[in-house]
């Protein structure tokens, strides 16, 4: 038989393990009591999901969510105006990744996942997400040449809803490229010499428009830049290419002449851009026995008159030192006191056992 303090011990025990028993089944379960006294049992509420990643795309984004526990059906919503409104929903798996298209290229669109049990529902944290749209093609495309590389210039496309981040510059031939963030873009790496034209395109963060139309056509080539003084210059091409004398002396407020002896002819050949122009100065060359100045081809000396100290610059496929720009071998500048034109010099020292070109 038991003693009424042992059945008091007892009675005890029994009530926590209840009271235990009915804590556990709080945790998981929800009774609700209606009103005639019943009681119901409801769903526990499912774990929350979250999102490891929301990455845009082009006019999309990208979910990706997992759960501590897999507790519920999951679906993906979304909402541009409204985020606690279902605009969209599409059902999703636990550690799984889902893409949305037909999204607006610049529009921030906010995701959440909700997972549900039936009767109860729970959300993860919202994710703002902006797709980008697939940029356009920059216009106007022009080049310029310089010593190994090309300067591209362009026209920005004027976008709706889309912008280039960058902009993509490829040569042709080869595919030398360079990219940057606006108008111009240097494209290095050329071979002096070789005619190149070039292509634009627009990159975002995850596309690249088509390429643009082509450029107009140019030839690196190295520049040399030579100063000249007042008065006389004795220079010499020791460049690859020839000198355009009308190209480079038309200034007649900087030159007064430019002057070179032609072996082919054993005459000198001049140019003077003040009487430049038309029929005149061939006459008047032809007037006083000399040709006309046109070309200085490469190995050349020749003569310049300049009327105030300035600069020359020579383009060239290599490059050449001024030192052989200035005083070229066989050549010689003098100056004589006396009056004498240049032939009547060269018959004077000729006479003497020189051999010498006027």
């Amino acid at each position: 038989m038991f003693s009424k303090i042992n059945l008091v011990k007892l009675s005890r025990c029994l009530l926590i393990q209840i009271l235990c028993f009915f804590a556990f089944v709080a945790n998981a379960l929800t009774i609700s009591f209606g009103g005639g006294g019943g009681a119901t049992i409801v769903d526990p509420i499912p774990s929350a999901p979250y999102i490891s990643s929301a990455t845009a795309g082009v006019n999309s984004a990208t979910i990706c969510f997992n759960v501590p526990s897999n507790d519920g059906t999951y679906y993906i919503q979304k909402n541009v105006s409204d985020p606690y409104t279902l605009s969209y929903r599409s059902y999703v798996k636990p550690g799984s990744c889902t893409t949305i298209y037909n999204l607006t290229a610049g529009q921030s669109y906010p995701f959440v996942i909700t997972v549900t049990n039936g009767s109860r529902n729970n959300n993860s944290g919202y994710a703002y997400v902006t797709p980008y749209g697939t940029p356009s093609a920059p216009t106007n495309i022009s080049a310029t040449s310089g010593d190994k590389q090309a300067t591209v210039y362009f026209t920005p496309p004027i976008n709706s809803g889309v912008s280039n981040s960058s902009y993509i510059v490829t040569a042709s031939p080869g595919g030398n490229s360079a990219t940057g963030t606006s108008s111009p873009i240097v494209v290095s790496g050329l071979t002096n010499g070789t005619a190149y034209q070039f292509t634009v395109a627009g990159q975002n963060s995850g596309a690249t428009s088509s390429a643009s139309t082509a450029s107009n056509s140019v030839i690196p080539k190295f520049t040399q830049t030579l100063s000249l003084p007042v008065g006389w210059s004795l220079l010499g091409n020791s460049m690859d290419s020839s000198i355009v004398v009308a190209s480079n002396f038309s200034d007649a407020t900087t030159y007064s002449a430019v002057w070179k002896w032609q072996s082919s002819t054993s005459r000198w050949a001049f140019y003077a851009p003040y009487i430049a122009g038309g029929t005149s100065l061939a006459n008047y060359a032809a007037a006083q026995g000399y040709d006309v100045l046109t070309t200085i081809n490469s190995g050349e000396g020749f003569w310049v008159n300049s009327k105030k100290a300035t600069t020359l610059n020579f383009e060239s496929i290599n490059s050449v030192d001024n030192a052989s720009l200035i005083n070229p071998s066989k050549w010689t500048l003098l100056t004589v006191g006396q009056q004498i034109t240049p032939a009547g010099l060269a018959a004077t020292l000729s006479a003497k056992g020189n051999n010498v070109d006027s």
